[in-house]
């Protein structure tokens, strides 16, 4: 993609979007032009969020047991 076609579909979103702000002006023609998958874009993304939202909650609870001062046993 050239530098002026970049700027025209720069200018076409604004324009898009200043016109109908309640839609971005979609045009999935430069999505393809970028180089991007949405596809595989997205669900890469997503894979990484549900896994760190999965796993952070586990690791904080492995970190508290482990940081966590315990109390010593007293003999009776």
């Amino acid at each position: 993609m050239s530098v002026t076609d970049a700027e025209q579909a720069v200018d076409a979103t604004r324009s898009a979007m200043a016109h109908s702000p309640g839609t971005a002006g979609y045009d999935p023609s430069l999505l393809r032009q970028s180089g991007l998958d949405p596809g595989l874009d997205f669900t890469n993304g997503l894979r990484h969020t549900m896994l760190v939202v999965s796993l952070l909650p586990f690791a904080l609870t492995v970190a508290a047991y482990l940081l966590m001062p315990r109390r010593t046993r007293t003999a009776p």
